[in-house]
């Protein structure tokens, strides 16, 4: 692979991984064929910048990728293993400290985290993006939409918990507490739990999502405590 691989999306049919490549050398995502014993590179593209954030679309036709401190969202469609159609998606309009980060794309349009602008976006072909405001040197680093798409669960990696939005109505925001430097999250396929990674304590946390409280921690350091 490249410098510095920080991420990577597996293709919805398995067949294929991109990877996000953001250090010294050149920025760039490297599509890898995963046919077992056939393993290989088959396309790169180069990129100006990139930060964290990279992910498939729900059919796997579409691959975002996070522009980092310009505000977009890389989009290619995809097909067989390479990337045509290149657009950059404005996530900002160039003037505020946004740093695009995670990416999660969703039926209809991709949630954006703008790690740096302490602020989650909501991208639409056609729209103005919906700004969802995070309490000020929060950090928002992964949004992740309920299974039912009415709330979405954003995790503040610099406030040690997550912000739970309601999106069906519109009420107030609800905080979660959790270990330090929440990262990544994944619901089960019930989305009635969600594990949230939290690197700085090499926990992931287990919340039940309709009780809205942790239920477990799990220790995922190399040596035990």
């Amino acid at each position: 692979l490249g410098d510095f691989p920080v991420n990577i999306a597996l293709h919805p049919s398995g067949k294929f991984a991109a990877v996000l490549h953001a250090g010294f050398g050149p920025h760039e995502v490297i599509i890898v064929s995963l046919d077992e014993g056939r393993e290989q590179v088959v396309s790169r593209v180069n990129i100006r910048q990139a930060f964290q954030g990279i992910a498939f679309n729900v059919d796997g036709g579409k691959l975002y990728a996070s522009g980092g401190e310009f505000g977009t969202v890389h989009s290619w469609s995809f097909k067989d293993g390479l990337l045509s159609g290149h657009e950059a998606l404005k996530a900002s309009d160039g003037k505020e400290d946004f740093t695009t980060g995670n990416i999660t794309p969703t039926a209809d349009g991709i949630w954006v985290c703008g790690t740096w602008g302490d602020t989650v976006r909501y991208l639409q072909p056609g729209k103005e993006p919906r700004a969802y405001p995070q309490p000020k040197d929060s950090y928002p680093y992964h949004a992740l939409p309920s299974k039912d798409g009415k709330r979405l669960f954003v995790s503040l990696w610099g406030a040690s918990s997550l912000a739970v939005l309601d999106l069906a109505g519109g009420g107030k925001p609800v905080t979660w507490e959790s270990d330090s430097h929440p990262t990544e999250m994944a619901l089960t396929p019930d989305g009635k739990h969600l594990f949230v990674s939290c690197s700085n304590s090499t926990r992931v946390n287990v919340f039940d999502t309709e009780a809205g409280r942790r239920v477990a921690s799990l220790n995922c350091a190399l040596h035990p405590d």
